[in-house]
């Protein structure tokens, strides 16, 4: 994973989730947050690595049945296989009990309203959450 984490920018003594949370916080105070424009995580990186390393098996043997391929990052959805982004949930349980998202689409942009109890959450969630609004509202 430390090829990902410098193809990203980061040093040898980073990990993929503190390089993508580090330039999550770069991003917050200039720009809307794309995901796609951050490091993927460790378990993202993992199973997309498993599916890479199938591809370069079949093609260096010219065959696609060396392996089973569910065995290597992907899963089967009725008769398809379909790649395993990952392996854990987006938040913690008692984070996703109080975030609520609705996006909403516009000619212009894309407009996603986050509606979260701040009461619910732990303390320090309610001061980084008070600290990247300080932040965002600077410019």
């Amino acid at each position: 994973m430390k090829l990902l984490v410098l193809l990203y920018g980061g040093q040898m003594s980073d990990n993929l989730n503190r390089l993508r949370f580090a330039k999550y916080m770069q991003k917050i105070p200039t720009s809307p947050v794309l995901p796609e424009k951050l490091p993927p995580t460790e378990r993202a990186a993992f199973y997309h690595t498993l599916r890479v390393h199938l591809q370069v098996m079949q093609w260096t043997a010219l065959n696609t049945s060396i392996t089973e391929a569910t065995d290597w990052g992907w899963k089967l959805e009725g008769r398809q296989l379909v790649p395993i982004p990952t392996d854990l949930e987006p938040a913690r349980a008692d984070l996703l009990k109080v975030i609520s998202c609705n996006s909403v689409l516009t000619t212009e942009r894309h407009l996603t309203f986050v509606a979260v109890d701040l009461n619910r959450l732990p303390e320090y969630v309610r001061t980084l959450t008070f600290v990247a609004l300080l932040t965002s509202n600077r410019n």
